[in-house]
């Protein structure tokens, strides 16, 4: 079956590519629950997460974030949320 190259097959073809390209919102810290563990940044694959050390926080690289959801599984304070 040959699929026809008409104007509407072109338009869904760039949504299905934006979809792909357009991140999610990375994770987010709720500071009122972050114990400063470090549990999220062992856990996190991407490397995207550090420890403020003045202010006791993770703080998420949101350009490397993956939104993988390791962090927020790991984490025993439910401080840190991948949002959609």
């Amino acid at each position: 079956m040959e699929v026809s190259k008409t104007p509407r097959y072109n338009f869904l073809v760039h949504i299905e590519q934006t979809k792909r390209s357009v991140k999610n919102m990375p994770a987010l810290v709720n500071a009122d629950e972050c114990s400063g563990c470090g549990t999220c940044v062992d856990e996190c694959p991407s490397e995207a997460i550090t420890l403020d050390e003045e202010k006791g926080l993770a703080v998420v690289d949101q350009d490397e974030c993956v939104e993988c959801g390791a962090c927020e599984e790991a984490c025993p304070n439910q401080a840190i949320k991948v949002t959609e």
